[in-house]
């Protein structure tokens, strides 16, 4: 089964462009280092802890369970979403798991690789259901809300949004 995933490339998107170019999906985090080394969960909340030091417990626990996915979770095969800040869709194929960015500018170093399929797919072609589950305020989330992972894979495939599809059993 296919897991999406939604990777935010900035607060301003200003990663967008440098993602989309460079076959990837990630970054920020500036203060965090290298997450290879991370076998768990808890492996990256002690890591965060170091580097954020005196954060506040939600912000620790933000940025843990958004590292961790990136880390862990997010996986070859997976389908990528990058809602961008010009109004359109980004939505490509994860190819490989987490990679450090040694030698990248700083908030560039935290990426997994994406091979991006459709690149300017407007946002009018997604019903507003959708667009509302895609719209976290999260960096990292996967969307799973009004049957979103089967609409992401149909946008990708057709360019169409097949809208939620109501049960027999409802009366609908």
């Amino acid at each position: 089964m296919t897991t999406a995933w939604v990777v935010r490339e900035g607060k301003y998107g200003e990663r967008e462009a440098w993602s989309l170019a460079n076959g990837l999906s990630g970054g920020g985090w500036h203060e965090i280092p290298d997450l290879t080394p991370c076998k768990t969960r808890g492996d990256v909340g002690e890591l965060v802890a170091e580097a954020l030091g005196d954060a506040k417990p939600g912000k620790l626990a933000n940025y843990t369970g958004q590292l961790h996915a990136l880390r862990h979770r997010i996986s070859p095969g997976d389908l990528m979403v990058l809602p961008a800040k010009d109004g359109t869709i980004a939505l490509g194929w994860v190819t490989s798991g987490y990679e450090f960015l040694e030698h990248e500018e700083l908030d560039r170093r935290h990426v997994v690789h994406v091979d991006w399929k459709v690149t300017d797919l407007p946002r009018s072609v997604v019903k507003q259901d959708l667009l509302y589950t895609l719209g976290s305020v999260l960096t990292v989330f996967a969307p799973s809300r009004h049957n979103a992972v089967a609409r992401l894979e149909s946008l990708l495939a057709t360019g169409t949004d097949p809208g939620l599809r109501q049960s027999p059993l409802s009366g609908a």
